[in-house]
């Protein structure tokens, strides 16, 4: 859990258990955040370099990034196997991993995933979370419900990473943001753009339209 999360539905165990013994395990790759022009400049370059490095620390050979942001699903044999086959022979505490790299749930992944302490049984995260306030304005201007959130969630997080300056960011909340000069640059283009094409086609229909009479008084006359 983290604590900036909330849950918007009830649950159950059946949405955390694969069968009586084996857990999911929330494993994605992200692929639509990396062609995020945003995420890929703020969160992603840097965050990829450091579970690459959790990687080829735990020794998991593999083009994928498979991993998830939180609210991980963990396996007490997993846990116990990270400590027993790589912390104690490496002379590591948790303490030392979080200064290679501070990604905790990707830790407990790779290692899963090196491991293959527990069958996988894959389940894309059961959480939405919004990265950043242009993810939550989004949702909110598409007129997406926490009742609609709830048919794919469980819960919601509002990334405090980027809410924590608003206060305490509540999923309805989206009219106390401020635009920050990049976003009002960008949204002054965006209205130029779009008085431009109108301009554009105004100009258009109206040329179309004397040419149109041209020819209808042209045909009249002979």
């Amino acid at each position: 859990m983290d604590s900036d999360g909330e849950f918007i539905r009830d649950f159950f165990v059946s949405d955390f258990m694969y069968d009586n013994d084996t857990p999911f395990t929330i494993l994605v790759e992200d692929n639509e955040l990396v062609v995020e022009p945003e995420y890929y400049r703020d969160y992603w370059k840097d965050r990829e370099k450091s579970i690459r490095r959790i990687q080829k620390e735990v020794g998991l050979n593999d083009r994928r990034m498979l991993t998830c942001h939180g609210f991980a699903i963990l396996s007490c044999k997993v846990l116990e196997s990270l400590h027993d086959n790589y912390l104690l022979p490496n002379n590591l505490t948790y303490r030392d991993l979080l200064s290679i790299a501070p990604y905790e749930f990707s830790w407990y992944n790779m290692w899963l995933q090196k491991d293959r302490t527990i069958p996988i049984e894959f389940r894309e995260p059961l959480v939405k979370i919004f990265h950043h306030k242009n993810h939550h304005m989004e949702y909110l201007q598409r007129e997406i419900t926490l009742q609609d959130i709830s048919r794919g969630y469980i819960g919601i997080v509002i990334n405090s990473n980027f809410s924590r300056k608003y206060g305490v960011v509540s999923y309805e909340d989206g009219d106390i943001y401020e635009l920050s000069p990049r976003e009002i640059y960008t949204l002054s283009c965006k209205i130029a753009n779009s008085l431009l094409s109108t301009v554009k086609r105004v100009l258009r229909n109206l040329v179309s339209r004397v040419k149109k009479k041209r020819v209808i008084t042209t045909t009249g006359e002979s």
